[in-house]
């Protein structure tokens, strides 16, 4: 199952606080790569709910049952769903979606995920009735002639949406309606292709990139009220877009960005020495944005708090977490309120693993405010030391 570590100490102002149990302060780093009684191989955080006590993951978790006519197994892909209670408790539900599962995206509650099955094709999974066939979805998505080269996405934050790329056109994106399974399509006529790589609550905006054969492509959102709008004219991908719809994240020209309409573009600070960076999730309040920064081939997990770059694996030893051997890689989801992060990394064994920080809530005040916030008291304040 998961292994928890817990920090030893917590500091503020210069000042080391000894924790006598950490983990019941709600402080925690969780390695969550054996579910099943050995590793997996190419693992991944594959999605979180909104308050972050839902997590899936998926990986190769060695063979698992065919659903070929011919019976037999296979060596593929399996999801699982882990829930918590407070944060420090230890998982209280570990579920193993159906062997072959490949979970794309799960909706804000963390009770619905989407992806294809092994052998089957797209499905729905739902917390207490298990998985459907989305045979209506692929239907409509399979041209009656050609060949089937529809992509899929994200599935909206309320569980009503589907997203993706038709097969119709490279540059036709869609939205399934999961209530009332009808298709609707966007031709986005300033490209040749488009693609969606995230969705907000309600489904209303999507954001993706477009481009033209032969071309670099660039970040663009397609909302419900101004159809398709290009972010900008540089290289990129706008990759996630918080619940709301206002505030776009991804990367340009090689770094991580954030969009919004009353804002424009603005690139997200970077490290001195690293060559590139990209914004995978953002929080609710658009405060908080996680994603890697990479240095040359290798990539380290990150945290943008107000466009300020932070190294997660930094924060977590300046509070006193023993991760010796450990590699943070890569933060791909964020809870709406920004104190669940998950990611993928390296663990000490040079394995795959998946992790998740829990109840980790970041506070970086204003160098005014320090003399009432110490006043109130010091252990609720993290004094972090960003990477020089």
């Amino acid at each position: 199952m998961s292994k928890i570590y817990c920090c030893k100490f917590l500091s503020a102002f210069g000042i080391t606080l000894v924790l006598a149990n950490s983990c019941a302060y709600g402080i925690t780093f969780e390695a969550m790569g054996d579910f099943s009684g050995e590793f997996p191989k190419y693992p991944g955080a594959a999605g979180l709910s909104a308050d972050g006590t839902v997590a899936y993951f998926t990986g190769i978790y060695g063979e698992q049952p065919s659903n070929n006519p011919g019976g037999g197994v296979v060596t593929g892909q399996s999801a699982y769903r882990v829930q918590w209670g407070q944060p420090g408790a230890t998982p209280i539900i570990s579920t193993q979606i159906q062997g072959g599962f490949e979970a794309f995206s799960t909706d804000s509650s963390g009770n619905t995920a989407y992806g294809r099955l092994f052998g089957e094709g797209i499905v729905q999974w739902k917390q207490g009735q298990g998985t459907q066939r989305l045979t209506e979805l692929e239907n409509a998505l399979t041209p009656s002639s050609g060949p089937s080269l529809y992509s899929l996405s994200k599935m909206s934050g309320d569980g009503n949406w589907i997203t993706g790329t038709t097969s119709l056109s490279a540059s036709t994106i869609f939205r399934w309606s999961t209530a009332t399974n009808t298709l609707e399509t966007y031709t986005n006529t300033d490209y040749e292709i488009t693609r969606v790589h995230g969705v907000n609550q309600n489904g209303s905006v999507m954001a993706g990139s477009a481009w033209n054969w032969m071309e670099a492509p660039t970040p663009v959102i397609w909302t419900e009220a101004s159809g398709f709008t290009t972010l900008s004219t540089g290289n990129g991908e706008a990759l996630a877009v918080t619940r709301d719809g206002m505030t776009a994240i991804g990367h340009l020209n090689g770094f991580g960005f954030q969009w919004s309409a009353e804002s424009g573009t603005t690139m997200l600070e970077g490290f001195a020495d690293s060559t590139a960076s990209r914004a995978n999730a953002i929080d609710d309040s658009a405060t908080f944005v996680v994603g890697s920064a990479s240095f040359g081939e290798a990539t380290e997990a990150v945290i943008w708090i107000n466009g300020q770059i932070y190294s997660l694996y930094d924060i977590l030893i300046d509070q006193g977490f023993d991760l010796i051997g450990w590699t943070l890689t890569s933060a791909n989801g964020i809870s709406a309120d920004g104190s669940v992060i998950i990611g993928n990394g390296i663990d000490p064994n040079g394995k795959s693993s998946p992790w998740m920080i829990r109840g980790y809530t970041p506070l970086i005040p204003e160098p005014s405010t320090y003399a009432a916030l110490a006043g109130l008291g010091a252990l609720g304040l993290l004094a972090w030391r960003r990477r020089q």
